[in-house]
């Protein structure tokens, strides 16, 4: 159905998708019909947030059914990821629907894993993306869809809810991201210990 040799795979078009729709759309839709409070508009642009979530894991399942693993798609894929999030995170800080202190942790922390990557690659090594950031990832677009998705501002029943769950989504990705980047540093400086000691040999 697709040619391993076609650069455009399906994994690869959905990777594409999420890589454009992120920044150049998803700043623009949140900053400018979030505020107006419409329910199904708030709702709308929570699917939005969580079919482009979805991307990243179709794009990986069928990569893996159709057997077209690309160099390219590794190399977009982590790209298109961090789009999403910065695009939604800083959006949904502008309208002040997201502690700044909150976006920096946690853009900083993808910041510094793409860090140990790319050092990693200069000594040889792979890190391995571990089971524990995919939960990170699974969780944290959850918490992001919740919080576009909660049009309530009055402080009833309704609002205290939502209020729960966004604050233990919070909680649960902030936790899962610390957990996940000291894996990345273990792991990273495993794998450096074990180069060098080798070159030493």
């Amino acid at each position: 159905m697709f040619m391993k040799s076609n650069i455009l795979t399906l994994p690869t078009i959905l990777t594409l998708i999420r890589l454009v729709v992120s920044p150049l759309a998803l700043p623009f839709l949140l900053i400018n019909f979030l505020p107006l409070r419409v329910p199904w508009l708030s709702i709308s642009l929570s699917c939005l947030v969580a079919l482009l979530s979805l991307t990243d894991f179709f794009d990986g399942f069928f990569a893996r059914w159709y057997n077209q693993t690309t160099s390219l798609g590794r190399i977009l894929d982590p790209i298109a990821d961090k789009f999403l999030l910065g695009a939604a995170l800083i959006s949904l800080t502008v309208l002040k629907r997201v502690d700044t202190c909150w976006v920096a942790i946690l853009i900083g922390r993808e910041t510094m894993v793409t860090g140990l990557r790319l050092v990693a690659q200069a000594y040889g090594v792979s890190v391995q993306v571990s089971k524990l950031a995919k939960w990170k990832t699974t969780v944290q677009m959850i918490w992001i869809t919740t919080i576009v998705a909660h049009v309530e501002y009055s402080f009833g029943f309704h609002y205290l809810v939502a209020a729960f769950v966004e604050h233990l989504l919070l909680y649960l990705t902030l936790s899962i991201s610390m957990l996940s980047a000291i894996y990345y540093y273990r792991q990273f400086n495993r794998l450096v210990m074990k180069k060098e000691e080798r070159g030493a040999a």
